[in-house]
């Protein structure tokens, strides 16, 4: 069935008890059963709501920062974290991270964390000021 130029697939379902019904049906009893039409794009996948109606909580990633030199201060997101070496808890997928100490250029990077990874080492290191 073509609707607004797309492709769609229309599916009948009905409980595994369609055959039970019909032979009932056949010798004389009434009886009913539910049956739904669904329309779906093709590919589209059928997903159950969660129970609270929320997506699951991302995994917390342990990630442990070094610097050279060391003692830079540590800003992610534009939260101050400590100064390196430390340990952080991160629960996004992207953060901006900021190093910075008297007598270097600052550094800014961007560190993707991968679905499922759950530790990880950041080394960095500053350059002198000129």
């Amino acid at each position: 069935m073509d609707i607004d130029g797309g492709t769609y697939r229309r599916r009948l379902v009905q409980p595994l008890l369609s055959l039970f019904v019909l032979l009932l049906t056949s010798v004389g009893a009434w009886v009913l059963w539910p049956s739904e039409v669904h329309d779906s794009a093709p590919g589209a996948e059928e997903r159950a709501p969660s129970a609270q109606g929320t997506p699951p909580r991302r995994q917390v990633a342990k990630l442990v920062v070094f610097s050279e030199p060391s003692g830079a201060e540590l800003v992610m997101d534009g939260v101050y974290r400590g100064t390196t070496p430390t340990q952080v808890e991160l629960d996004g997928t992207q953060v901006l991270v900021r190093l910075s100490k008297d007598g270097y250029a600052p550094l800014e990077r961007w560190v993707n964390v991968a679905e499922g990874v759950t530790h990880g080492r950041l080394d960095l290191v500053l350059v002198e000021a000129k």
